[in-house]
């Protein structure tokens, strides 16, 4: 059971997490402390420490702080006193989560370079692990695995007869890739693969390795590890 979150007028001046940060640096703030922190103020019906307790513990599928990473725009302005202002707010400070973790495997000159298994974990967990429908991404590189490109292929699924190798390697030729990424998703689940995974991985491999494109991994994001069909010795 969580204890009892103390509003802002509550608390003793040390004890409230502007002043908190202050004189210890922010690793002491807990989640909602921290969030209120950068939220600054509240709505007319909670204080900042109620709102920021709010969205990190509300009633979601995913509990802890990672859960503001799964508010939509609407789904921010139907909470009771959240207005379009403290929306915008919220969805900007997930966002910056995602860039600052998306430039670890970024370049100096903004080029994103996707070599080994963990790379391509890095690069797209932040996105994909908190979408609550399964999506099927293809990354399209260049010979040194530049990203050129990646686009979504499925939603909702990917089980191998609606992965249309035909449309992945077109775009792979329109792009003129020379190597493939696949890269899914298992909301809410564990990252091993199923039988239509393995299965739909071979296909696209067989199908790449055919016209001279290396499919060179088959990554699957799950709630909090992946899955690297490379690392398991599944592809070559």
């Amino acid at each position: 059971m969580r204890e009892k979150i103390l509003r802002i007028n509550e608390r003793h001046d040390d004890d409230k997490p502007y002043e908190k940060c202050r004189k210890s640096g922010p690793g002491v703030l807990t989640d909602s402390e921290l969030l209120a922190v950068l939220l600054r103020t509240g709505t007319r019906d909670m204080d900042v420490m109620m709102l920021a307790e709010h969205l990190v513990h509300g009633e979601r599928e995913y509990e802890g702080i990672s859960s503001i990473l799964h508010y939509t725009y609407e789904e921010l302005t139907g909470i009771k006193g959240i207005g379009p202002v403290k929306a915008v707010q919220i969805l900007c400070i997930s966002e910056l989560v995602q860039r600052i973790w998306k430039s670890s495997i970024t370049d100096k000159n903004s080029v994103v370079r996707l070599k080994t298994p963990s790379d391509c974990a890095r690069f797209f967990s932040q996105e994909m692990r908190y979408l609550e429908k399964e999506e099927l991404k293809i990354a399209y590189l260049d010979i040194r695995y530049r990203l050129i490109d990646s686009i979504i292929m499925t939603r909702g699924t990917c089980d191998s007869s609606l992965v249309s190798v035909r449309d992945i390697l077109e775009g792979a030729l329109k792009k003129h890739a020379a190597r493939l990424l696949m890269i899914h998703n298992h909301p809410y689940s564990d990252a091993l693969p199923s039988d239509a995974d393995i299965e739909a991985t071979n296909k696209v491999s067989e199908g790449a390795e055919a016209i001279g494109i290396k499919l060179i991994d088959h990554i699957i994001i799950g709630s909090n590890d992946y899955f690297s069909f490379k690392e398991k010795g599944l592809l070559d």
